[in-house]
């Protein structure tokens, strides 16, 4: 503003001596009023310390009064018959912002500009505010100006067309600003936090939101890739240094991966980071912006839903489900190498149904929970005990080595369970009937293998409380030949 000013005095100086050399007449008495409406034209396009809407700007000018209104909202037929008065001025001092409605054939208020002081000598302007598809509202101004002279015309007209830019200028600005706030409340209800990597320069700009979800302050993080990947879990860290290379190098224009980071005391937490690139002219890739989610609880939850599907509500033991996928493991990997070997062994509590009658589901829960708590100490960590309901326990003991001596080994597993167990009730011993098969049978499917275990334990409890029987063939052949014979029986015996 300062050189404008310079240069404006520069050119008045040489206006005046042209004039002066011309008709030797002193110096032009309005070149000061010139300035001034120089320096309008320039405040109002710059809006520097300037409230437009006051009208203040028109200090120093021969206008004497002015009112500035804008439109109000449109009635339901698009038409719009009243206007809001937001500024008005007077050279006295007694103007500034307004907020008062006005009916469009009262404007201008006499009260405002000055109509009802009786002055002859005076002439109002009334201006659209308008200008390439903008309608703010209408101008009034009043002063003594002369009516021969065009260049006042031109000069208010020109005010009112810049006003217009300004109050354009000035909604711009405004909506950038709502437009940036609803983005951050946005951003900081989807509990995001937004990064901004500039890859020409390697700076990254964390936004506070994404420093609290790590539980670190502004001033904790630095402006620095490295304090975002050297946080990354060691597990997780390949997964997203490649998913970053593919997008810096243009493979992937958005990403979404998934990985752990460290917090502030120590602890990992899971996120979600998403990002997008926006390439340079050239169509390099040049920057990565995205936002990061703490979706940690939701990871829990999804970790609690699977333990849930894959393990026994009451001992925490696998369930049916996860022992036959453990069960098809392993009888894929006997085919794979025949000289691997697995048992299964079916086990079935003796008289457990009349501790359930008489002294209570709660005290036989109670003594299932510490049967699963024998049987999982007294395996190895390969193998896998596992309850199917009620009190059927199912193992399947993995890489076996000795066939021959499994009826032992499950006889003293079975001698474990019968020593006395305390209970709310006193003391109480309980004992189990066993059956096994092993993979040499060579059986297909993980439920032919549970057939096989449920056959020879069905034998072991019709022996007595404690035995052990090893499936063979023969089992299964008498099981056969008894359903045969049942379902023939049925059909004799049903009605013709």
């Amino acid at each position: 503003i300062a050189l404008e000013r310079r240069a404006f005095d520069v050119m008045a100086r040489v206006l005046e001596s042209h004039r002066y050399n011309q008709s030797s007449a002193v110096v032009n008495p309005h070149v000061e009023i010139q300035r001034r409406y120089n320096m309008i034209s320039t405040d109002l396009v710059r809006r520097q310390h300037v409230d437009v809407r006051s009208l203040t700007w028109l200090d120093g000018t021969e206008v004497r009064a002015g009112c500035l209104a804008f439109w109000t909202d449109a009635d339901e037929k698009g038409c719009c018959e009243s206007l809001r008065i937001v500024g008005a001025y007077r050279d006295d001092g007694g103007g500034g912002r307004r907020d008062e409605c006005c009916a469009l054939r009262a404007f201008p208020p006499a009260s405002l500009v000055g109509l009802d002081d009786g002055r002859a000598d005076e002439i109002m302007f009334v201006l659209p505010v308008r200008f390439d598809g903008s309608d703010h509202g209408f101008l009034a101004m009043v002063g003594p100006f002369d009516v021969l002279e065009e260049a006042a015309f031109e000069r208010f007209n020109h005010w009112a067309v810049l006003l217009t830019v300004a109050l354009d200028q000035e909604r711009a600005v405004e909506r950038l600003r709502l437009s940036e706030e609803r983005y951050a409340l946005a951003a900081e209800a989807s509990n995001d936090g937004l990064w901004d990597w500039d890859l020409l320069t390697g700076e990254v700009y964390f936004s506070a939101r994404w420093k609290a979800l790590l539980g670190h302050t502004e001033d904790e993080i630095v402006a620095a890739p490295e304090e975002w990947l050297s946080r990354v879990h060691p597990e997780d860290r390949r997964a997203v240094d490649q998913a970053l290379a593919h997008q810096r190098n243009g493979h992937d224009p958005s990403i979404e991966v998934e990985h752990r980071l460290r917090t502030a005391d120590g602890s990992y937490r899971w996120m979600v980071t998403q990002a997008r690139s926006v390439c340079d002219a050239a169509g390099r890739v040049s920057r990565l912006v995205g936002s990061m989610t703490d979706v940690t609880e939701r990871k829990q939850l999804e970790e609690r839903l699977r333990y849930d599907a894959h393990h026994d509500t009451l001992t925490g033991l696998p369930n049916r489900a996860l022992f036959l996928e453990r069960l098809d493991r392993a009888i894929l990997r006997t085919r794979r190498s025949p000289d691997h070997m697995f048992a299964v062994v079916f086990l079935d509590l003796d008289g457990f149904k009349v501790v359930n009658d008489s002294l209570g589901h709660q005290i036989g829960d109670d003594l299932l929970v510490q049967v699963a708590n024998r049987l999982s100490s007294e395996v190895r960590v390969t193998d896998t005990v596992s309850r199917f309901g009620g009190d059927e326990f199912v193992l399947l003991l993995d890489g076996v080595r000795d066939i021959p001596r499994l009826p032992d080994v499950v006889s003293c597993l079975l001698t474990t369970l019968a020593a006395p167990m305390t209970l709310p009730e006193g003391t109480r011993t309980i004992s189990a009937a066993a059956g096994i098969t092993v993979s040499a049978t060579g059986r297909s499917t993980a439920d032919e293998y549970l057939r096989d275990a449920d056959t020879a334990m069905y034998h072991a409890k019709a022996l007595g409380p404690g035995s052990v029987v090893m499936f063979d063939e023969a089992m299964h052949a008498a099981a056969m030949a008894r359903l045969r014979k049942e379902s023939g029986l049925e059909e004799a015996i049903a009605p013709r």
